[in-house]
């Protein structure tokens, strides 16, 4: 389900909006089939669409809105959040094997830099000695 934001949290202008009205299908009826009361709000800019189709006309832009508004809340936490995964994902690189900058050898006693193709002795590695790698 997703949170209903405020009208602070997200200003829309009236102009970027479009309200459809129609007639919603299902039980209902000689009322359901001469009145036009579900609601299809559409946010041009971004195309985003919400419906709602309850008995009042009124209510149900009321309720459109409220989900157009969700959405549109969504839509831009995900554009962040995928934002943010990016950068962080070229930050920390895939794991894979090339993505090694060092191999640590316990069993040869050798540390190897992949960067340059430098190596040392463990026991220097271990002291400290991490420089001469560079």
């Amino acid at each position: 389900m997703l949170e209903e934001p405020t009208e602070a949290e997200l200003k829309l202008k009236p102009s970027d909006l479009k309200y459809e009205t129609y007639r919603d299908s299902g039980p209902g009826g000689q009322h359901r089939n001469t009145s036009d009361t579900a609601v299809r709000v559409t946010h041009i800019p971004t195309g985003t669409q919400a419906c709602s189709a309850l008995k009042s006309q009124a209510q149900n832009k009321i309720l459109a809105l409220s989900a157009l508004r969700a959405r549109l809340i969504d839509r831009e936490k995900e554009r962040a959040n995928d934002s943010r995964n990016g950068k962080r994902r070229s930050q920390v690189g895939t794991g894979m094997r090339s993505d090694k900058i060092r191999t640590i050898a316990y069993q040869r006693q050798r540390v190897e830099s992949h960067v340059n193709g430098k190596r040392m002795q463990i026991r220097d590695y271990e002291k400290g000695f991490i420089e001469e790698l560079h």
